[in-house]
């Protein structure tokens, strides 16, 4: 469709010869669709001007019909979703026109939302302005990752965290939210896509842990609109163990806050910081080696370990070496540490040996303080840490640390770059409006 042909279309409209513009529309519809012609921008166009002309023509349940095929394909489409609430409103489905209306009046910044505000009022709706809402269904002690997204999510959203201790309530969940975020595949989604009505648009957040498991193989993928991974590397494991079509699905990392951490300009020092649980995917062994071979060439070097040993082996093995090596005056365990920023700040490096991360918050964390990151190069390292910071073997690690190349404002600049919470919040809001754009308009017209 050229730009003529649109012109004359809406000439014929204005003009009020409206069985000569839809003649027109359909000629175009095809002729030109079927050779394939029509971008899906111009197909949109046709599609809206088709839609107008049925309303001209008081052609409601058409216009509807057209125009939720319109926000099927772009949930966003503001002149569409107006179109469609008019539709709505004239053919008395005054809800169903006031929730469209109600995703143009959020879009805070578009002309349109002006418009959708007034059609609110005169359909007499005193919830123009309500925010979408976002219920949050998390198992006990697995918030850690959303708790810090939740200030910022707080003030375009209307949030309520559900710590689940039951179906009973991921039920109340999926009731009160517009849309339903499932942290983590865990039991929670597997029994709600087994048992539940989907009363919401469901987003599931995948970490890690659960590609491991058969968890992800038990979910009724039909029941979730969208997944957000934190890696590609956990994409890909994803991917290769569930088969079939799932949801929709895209990467989104984990963020820090940088403003909470405290820089400084850094260099080269003694002490190496290893913070975070210490279990078999940590890999203690192999930092333990590290700063053997450190100690060996200066005995100054000091390995700091903050975090919470997870089982019993681990702590028997870590303190059976520590003597077998010598290391008593070089390893220093503090157990864990709420005050990341402070236990921090005197540390030159910090310390990743683990055999798998989807992410590494510690390195990240480390890494806004300005300190020298020093990460074994495990599976998909490389897409979320500059090669130049990963090792793969001991000598490679030792070389890092005591080189004298030191870069306090490239570490910091990378995060900010890359991993600015504020950052991955609005994608991730940019997926929930996605959503609820989506689900608003989807009408059930009655036969």
């Amino acid at each position: 469709m050229t730009k003529e042909q649109q012109e004359k279309i809406i000439e014929a409209i204005e003009a009020d010869q409206l069985e000569s513009a839809l003649a027109a529309v359909s000629e175009l519809e095809e002729g030109e669709a079927g050779s394939a012609e029509l971008t899906t921008a111009q197909r949109t166009d046709l599609l809206i001007l088709k839609a107008t002309i049925y309303l001209r023509q008081e052609e409601y349940m058409a216009a509807v019909s057209i125009l939720n095929d319109v926000v099927e394909e772009e949930p966003g489409n503001p002149v569409a979703l107006l179109m469609l609430g008019t539709a709505l409103a004239q053919i008395d489905q005054d809800e169903d026109a006031r929730r469209v209306f109600r995703v143009v009046s959020r879009l805070a910044d578009d002309p349109w939302a002006a418009e959708a505000r007034s059609a609110l009022a005169a359909l007499g709706d005193d919830q123009d302005l309500r925010k979408t809402r976002l219920s949050i269904v998390c198992s006990a002690g697995l918030d850690s990752f959303a708790l810090p997204m939740l200030p910022i999510l707080e003030q375009q959203y209307e949030l309520r965290l559900y710590t689940v201790a039951s179906t009973r309530d991921v039920a109340e969940a999926l009731e009160w939210g517009d849309v339903c975020w499932f942290e983590w595949c865990d039991d929670s989604l597997v029994k709600a896509s087994q048992r539940l009505e989907k009363q919401a648009a469901v987003i599931c957040r995948i970490h890690s842990d659960e590609v491991f498991t058969d968890m992800p193989r038990s979910v009724n993928w039909e029941f979730v609109d969208e997944i957000v991974f934190v890696a590609e590397h956990v994409r890909e494991i994803f991917d290769a163990s569930v088969n079939g079509e799932t949801a929709r699905h895209r990467v989104i990392h984990n963020g820090v806050q940088t403003s909470r951490y405290s820089f400084r300009d850094r260099a080269p020092g003694f002490n190496v910081g290893y913070l975070g649980h210490v279990n078999f995917k940590k890999n203690m062994p192999l930092a333990l080696q590290i700063i053997k071979a450190l100690v060996t060439r200066d005995d100054r070097y000091q390995l700091h370990v903050a975090g919470a040993f997870q089982d019993l082996r681990d702590r028997i093995y870590f303190d059976h070496m520590v003597s077998k090596l010598d290391l008593a005056g070089n390893v220093i365990y503090t157990g864990w540490s709420d005050d990341v920023n402070s236990w921090l700040e005197d540390k030159d490096y910090i310390l990743s040996t683990s055999v798998f991360e989807p992410f590494g918050m510690s390195i990240a964390e480390a890494m806004a303080k300005g300190i020298k990151p020093v990460i074994h190069n495990w599976p998909g390292a490389d897409g979320v840490y500059p090669e130049e910071v990963l090792f793969s073997t001991i000598d490679e690690a030792v070389e890092m640390i005591v080189a004298e190349k030191y870069q306090s404002a490239l570490y910091r600049a990378f995060i900010q770059d890359h991993y600015e919470l504020s950052k991955c919040v609005d994608e991730f809001s940019l997926v929930v409006d996605q959503l609820a754009r989506r689900a608003a308009p989807g009408v059930q017209l009655a036969a």
